[in-house]
C-alpha cells in the first residue's frame, strides 16, 4: 500500500467498495481480463475513476507475483482497456483575469490571500495548507514547496517532482507579508492555521463554504437580479454567518462556473503561463508536473530566469489591476 495518506485512502476505498465485492470470492487465477473489462465499463462512473480501480488491480496483482502467489507469467489487468480512460468527463474551466478578480473580491482573509497564492504560484491546495513560514525565502524571493496536507493529516508532496522551489514575485511577497501581520502565531509555524485549533484549515470547507458560492456570482442571480460579483439579496439570516447570502437558483444557473474550486486556479494558472509564450519546458517545471516529462524534456532544463520572468507574468496579470483601483 502506498505511503502517501491521501493515496492509500484512495487505494483502500476502491478496494473496500468496488474490488472486494465484486472479486472479492474469487481465487486470482480465476480472474479474466475480459471479465474485468467488461464489469469496468458498466460501473456507472467516469473513465479516470474506472482508470484508477484498474491501476489498483493492477498493482494487487504485481504484488501477489512477487510474493509467488500468481504465476502467471503476465499480469492479466495490463490487458484491460478502459475508452477515454485518459480523458476528463468534462473540461477544466478556465477563469479570465476579470473573473479571478470578481470572485477575489468576494473572499475574505485569510481564503483572499490562500486564493492568489494559488492563482499566482499554481500550487494544489493540499500545499497551500501545509505552507510555514521557513518555507519563504524573502531574500531570495523563493518559496519551497515541500509539505502538503490532506484531511488534517500532514504528508509529502504529490510526487518528487512536485518538491521544488518556485519563484516569489515582489508583489506577491507584499501580499503574504501583509497577510503575516494578521496571521495566527503557531508552534509549527503555519502560515493559514485555524484561530481556534492553531492547526491548518481544512481546504474542502473552505470551497464548499466561500470558493464556489464566489464562483456562483460570475452569473447574474436569476431568482434577485444581483448582478455578476455581488452575493444576493438574501431576506433569510444566514446563521452564525456560515451560510453565504446566495440563492440555490444562482448555482443552477451558473453553468460551468457552478463547480469553481481551488483547482481551477492551478488550471488557470497553466493557461495563463502558455498565455504568456513561456516555454513547455518551463510551463512544466512551474507546475512541477511529473506526467508531462518525457513530453518536455526535448526543451532541456530550463534556466531560473526564465522561469521567473514566466510566473512573473502570470502574478502581474493578477496583481495589476488590484493595485490600479486601489
Amino acid at each position: 500500500m502506498p505511503e502517501r495518506y491521501s493515496t492509500s485512502k484512495s487505494y483502500r476505498s476502491n478496494i473496500k467498495n468496488h474490488l472486494k465485492p465484486r472479486w472479492g470470492d474469487y481465487l486470482l487465477d480465476k480472474i479474466r481480463p475480459m471479465a474485468v473489462e467488461d464489469w469496468l465499463k458498466k460501473l456507472p462512473m467516469a473513465p479516470k475513476s474506472k482508470t484508477h480501480i484498474r491501476s489498483v488491480m493492477h498493482l494487487m496483482f504485481e504484488c501477489a507475483t512477487r510474493w509467488e502467489l500468481f504465476t502467471e507469467k503476465r499480469n492479466p489487468i495490463a490487458l484491460v482497456r478502459i475508452k477515454d480512460g485518459s480523458k476528463r468527463r468534462q473540461r477544466p474551466s478556465i477563469l479570465t483575469v476579470d473573473q479571478f478578480e470578481t470572485i477575489i473580491a468576494l473572499l475574505k482573509e485569510p481564503y483572499r490571500t490562500m486564493a492568489y497564492i494559488a492563482q499566482c504560484l499554481g500550487l494544489r491546495v493540499s500545499e497551500i495548507a501545509a505552507l510555514q513560514w521557513d518555507d519563504f525565502d524573502f531574500e531570495k524571493n523563493q518559496l519551497l514547496v515541500q509539505r502538503s496536507i490532506v484531511n488534517g493529516n500532514v504528508d509529502d508532496v504529490k510526487t518528487e517532482y512536485s518538491q521544488d522551489y518556485v519563484p516569489l514575485h515582489p508583489s506577491l511577497t507584499e501580499v503574504v507579508s501583509e497577510w503575516s501581520k494578521d496571521a495566527v502565531p503557531t508552534k509549527e509555524g503555519w502560515v493559514f492555521a485555524n484561530p481556534i485549533t492553531e492547526k491548518p484549515y481544512f481546504p474542502t470547507e473552505i470551497q464548499r463554504r466561500h470558493i464556489r458560492p464566489a464562483g456562483w456570482c460570475l452569473v447574474e442571480c436569476p431568482k434577485c437580479g444581483a448582478g455578476v460579483g455581488v452575493w444576493c439579496n438574501q431576506t433569510k439570516p444566514t446563521p452564525n454567518g456560515a451560510r453565504l447570502p446566495i440563492h440555490k437558483e444562482r448555482r443552477a444557473a451558473a453553468g460551468k462556473y457552478s463547480s469553481i474550486g481551488w483547482h481551477t486556479f492551478r488550471h488557470t494558472y497553466c493557461s495563463w503561463l502558455d498565455e504568456t509564450g513561456a516555454p513547455m519546458k518551463v510551463q512544466q517545471e512551474l507546475m512541477r508536473h511529473a506526467s508531462i516529462q518525457t513530453t518536455m524534456n526535448v526543451y532541456g532544463q530550463a534556466m531560473s530566469s526564465s522561469k521567473r520572468e514566466a510566473n512573473g507574468k502570470v502574478v502581474e496579470m493578477v496583481l495589476k489591476p488590484m493595485k490600479a483601483s486601489a
